[in-house]
């Protein structure tokens, strides 16, 4: 006849379920703020590629949006010389097998400007895959220092020697 005669309802307590999604979004956003402000470039490699890449990542590179480098080769910012060993070193660690954690490479900027970067890396897992998850960072400053200080230390040491010759002549 189209008369409601009585209604049925089913309820189900998601309560739970809420504050979990709720903790897990929190979660994420502190992960995401301090992957996205950390003073180190970070990247997750997959293969070859580049899966992601942080901000400061692109800016050690010269690039001002990490989008461009993402999905791009190890080549875009492993400098030549270095390419076959940085290659090796991130394949071997995807397959599990034992490399150093730590090392040191020259990277390249866009502009082709050399930068050597110093590298951690560990392994770790994206989509159910091995990947290389890295953290980089720009030590060309302190390597110019380094080889200043070196420098100035030879002319130390030359001097040093030319003084003592010249008292020996002079004696």
């Amino acid at each position: 006849t189209g008369k409601v005669i009585g209604v049925f309802a089913a309820a189900r307590d998601i309560s739970e379920r809420k504050r979990a999604e709720h903790a897990l979004r929190e979660s994420e956003e502190r992960y995401r703020t301090a992957i996205e402000s950390a003073t180190d470039g970070i990247t997750l490699v997959k293969g070859e590629q580049h899966v992601y890449v942080n901000t400061r990542f692109a800016e050690i590179f010269g690039y001002k949006d990490p989008s461009v480098i993402i999905g791009k080769a190890l080549s875009l910012t492993v400098h030549p010389d270095h390419l076959e060993m940085v290659s090796e070193i991130n394949r071997m660690r995807q397959k599990g097998e034992p490399v150093p954690s730590r090392y040191e490479f020259k990277g390249i900027k866009k502009d082709g400007t050399p930068r050597f970067i110093e590298v951690s890396a560990a392994r770790t897992s994206y989509c159910g895959e091995p990947v290389s998850l890295a953290f980089l960072r720009d030590i060309t400053e302190y390597k110019n220092l380094e080889e200043q200080l070196r420098q100035s230390q030879k002319m130390e040491a030359i001097g040093t020697l030319a003084g003592g010759i010249a008292h020996d002549f002079n004696n």
